[in-house]
């Protein structure tokens, strides 16, 4: 299957619309899609836009007038192929306090923006729940994952984890914790995700919860790893024998 490239999404929004364009990534990135939604918060709201498939497509329909702006757009916007491949997106705000160049969302630049707020009543409200609606819908990594896999065969038992920009200060094994990808949450949703092992699996899910525990503990107390952890190395001659045993054959017992 040929790799499509990725693409940005672009957003604007203002007092009473919103303002969106799909640029694909290339040497000159091409517009893939655009549009417009008017007239929010008032009567008679209405999303317009034009596609570029081959030809381009314009449509236009009137949409809810009780329907969050921002949860309305993304909706419509995670129907149409053209956000299949999107892997960014940039907010366009009327007022970046002391921000000159483009900048990574984080939490503490949200909270600059709603420190602003009096400065643009008008648009900043819409900027920033914009900014939150599309960070609670699309986490970054488990986005483009899930997009990659979504309606694929056997897709219902592809599970994702990713990156999710959890942790800053600590320990490099905390950075995974964090993120819920280390060894011990994994093997704790597979048991989750399989009905036949929840029974059979609850010691093994109090002593992944108990070992989590531990592990917190230890690096509040000593600000590095546990040993067991900080010291793993892996066995490549166990790993070499393991994958030259033929299959179903067993260690004999010694006596």
């Amino acid at each position: 299957m040929a790799s499509v490239p990725a693409s940005v999404l672009a957003i604007n929004g203002g007092s009473s619309s919103i303002k969106f364009a799909v640029h694909r990534a290339g040497t000159l990135p091409t517009l893939s899609l655009s549009g417009t939604l008017d007239r929010i918060g008032r009567s008679g709201t209405t999303l317009s836009w034009r596609a570029k498939e081959g030809a381009s497509v314009e449509g236009h329909t009137e949409v809810p007038d009780d329907t969050p702006a921002p949860r309305l757009l993304i909706d419509w916007q995670d129907a149409r192929e053209e956000f299949a491949d999107v892997s960014a997106v940039g907010h366009r705000v009327v007022h970046g306090m002391a921000h000159t160049e483009p900048i990574r969302v984080t939490p503490d630049v949200v909270d600059q923006l709603r420190r602003a707020t009096s400065y643009a009543p008008d648009h900043l409200p819409l900027e920033i729940a914009l900014i939150e609606a599309f960070r609670e819908r699309h986490p970054h990594l488990p986005l483009l994952i899930h997009r990659l896999t979504y309606r694929r065969t056997n897709h219902h038992n592809l599970h994702v984890r990713g990156y999710k920009e959890e942790g800053t200060t600590t320990t490099p094994f905390d950075m995974v914790v964090l993120n819920d990808l280390d060894r011990f949450h994994l093997v704790a949703d597979v048991i989750d995700r399989v009905p036949a092992l929840g029974p059979r699996a609850a010691y093994a899910q109090q002593a992944i919860r108990d070992k989590l525990i531990e592990h917190q503990q230890y690096i509040a107390r000593h600000g590095e790893d546990m040993p067991e952890i900080r010291n793993w190395r892996w066995s490549l001659g166990t790993a070499a024998q393991s994958a030259r045993r033929p299959s179903g054959s067993r260690r004999r017992k010694r006596s």
